[in-house]
């Protein structure tokens, strides 16, 4: 592998990672919602552009890019083509198996800290004149938490320029803070910058009885930093490796230092 090809994509794969996780959650609200777990009138706001989603898109922008930045070889462009497609889907069912699982376990969590619940505040039902059916007649019950914001960026992997993908995205945020009753509008210039909120991958409100959860979310890519590290998923040795690789990478306490798997007591199965 030329020179020329170091360094191609690292960035991007980190990027489709984080649109199927978010693809992920989204289906996932709407599952939940469909069963009555959870009230949203948010997750809707995201619908026009997950309609426009394509995987043949998000596959051929980056093959293209990678061509540009000099990368010939066919049998390479075919490996990421398949990586891509994968990184999709791990990130839609990564996503989509943690907002289920947790919204599932938030009633019995907020329950410790409290004896005597509230009834959910009511909230108006119309987004604007333009809202799906879904949005309107949700009964809101005592034990169902409610999603009042969701931020996330859908775009950053077809727009460089953040300005487009703000064009975008402050709409969205404008109706949701005007659901929450705010009467400041936030200066969205000023949260742009690095490590504000409008840079977050992932924000989401919940509110069950009384009670406030802001969930921050970053989403990250263990063990491909270029190209040059796209594995042959149809080499089950490979794989089997790079999963080691990763997982004995989670071990280490400078990285999840808190979790029970760092203590060598979770007698998970490792072959």
């Amino acid at each position: 592998m030329s020179q020329s090809e170091n360094k191609i994509l690292g960035d991007d794969f980190g990027l489709v990672f984080e649109l199927g996780v978010n693809i992920g959650i989204l289906a996932g609200i709407r599952h939940l919602v469909s069963k009555k777990k959870i009230v949203s009138k948010v997750h809707a706001l995201y619908d026009d552009e997950l309609k426009k989603m394509k995987l043949s898109r998000v596959v051929s922008r980056l093959r293209d890019k990678a061509i540009q930045n000099g990368v010939t070889d066919p049998t390479l462009l075919k490996k990421t083509a398949t990586f891509i497609e994968y990184l999709v889907f791990l990130g839609v069912h990564k996503g989509f198996n943690f907002i289920v699982e947790y919204c599932q376990g938030m009633p019995a969590a907020i329950k410790v800290f409290r004896s005597e619940p509230l009834s959910i505040q009511s909230f108006d039902t119309s987004l604007n004149s333009q809202s799906t059916g879904e949005l309107s007649g949700l009964s809101q019950k005592a034990d169902e938490p409610t999603l009042l914001y969701y931020q996330c960026d859908l775009q950053q992997l077809f727009y460089a320029d953040s300005y487009v993908r703000y064009e975008s995205l402050i709409p969205k945020l404008d109706k949701m803070f005007k659901r929450l009753d705010s009467t400041i509008k936030p200066d969205y210039q000023r949260f742009q910058h690095r490590g504000q909120f409008l840079n977050a991958d992932i924000i989401m409100l919940f509110q069950l009885f009384d009670r406030y959860r802001v969930v921050v979310i970053d989403v990250g890519l263990f063990s491909v930093a270029d190209i040059s590290f796209v594995p042959d998923l149809h080499d089950v040795p490979t794989v089997k490796q790079r999963l080691m690789s990763t997982y004995h990478y989670m071990r280490q306490k400078t990285v999840f230092e808190h979790l029970n798997i760092d203590s060598d007591k979770a007698g998970m199965p490792l072959v």
